[in-house]
């Protein structure tokens, strides 16, 4: 079952330095705390979707059980983009269509980008 949790703020995203179709990486730092008001046995995975000049990309940033009553999703994950970047979201997935989670934390933080080659197109 797909939730949604929260759009990334712009600010957190946007790369002023590019320009054009030029493929470059990113890297985030995401963590999410979950309450989970009763014990479940649950699989959750936490995931960054973004949309660039190519269309909707997913990236999975982690994967855990819900066996207790908290739950902490985290990683730092590498994104390649396409050109700006237009939005960034964060889903919480799970395999139960009855999940019960509050959201105590939510943390997105960009920590390094980095300019690769222009794309080119094929003649």
């Amino acid at each position: 079952m797909e939730n949604f949790i929260a759009n990334v703020p712009a600010e957190t995203y946007q790369e002023t330095s590019i320009a054009g179709k030029v493929t470059w990486t990113s890297r985030y730092n995401l963590a999410l705390w979950l309450g989970i008001p009763e014990t479940q046995k649950i699989r959750l995975r936490l995931v960054l979707k973004f949309e660039d000049a190519k269309g909707m990309h997913s990236v999975l940033v982690d994967e855990a059980s819900a066996t207790r009553n908290n739950v902490l999703l985290s990683n730092l994950v590498q994104v390649t983009a396409s050109g700006v970047i237009n939005h960034m979201s964060i889903f919480l997935y799970s395999d139960s269509i009855n999940f019960v989670y509050e959201v105590d934390e939510l943390f997105a933080q960009r920590k390094k980008s980095v300019k690769r080659s222009p794309i080119r197109s094929a003649a």
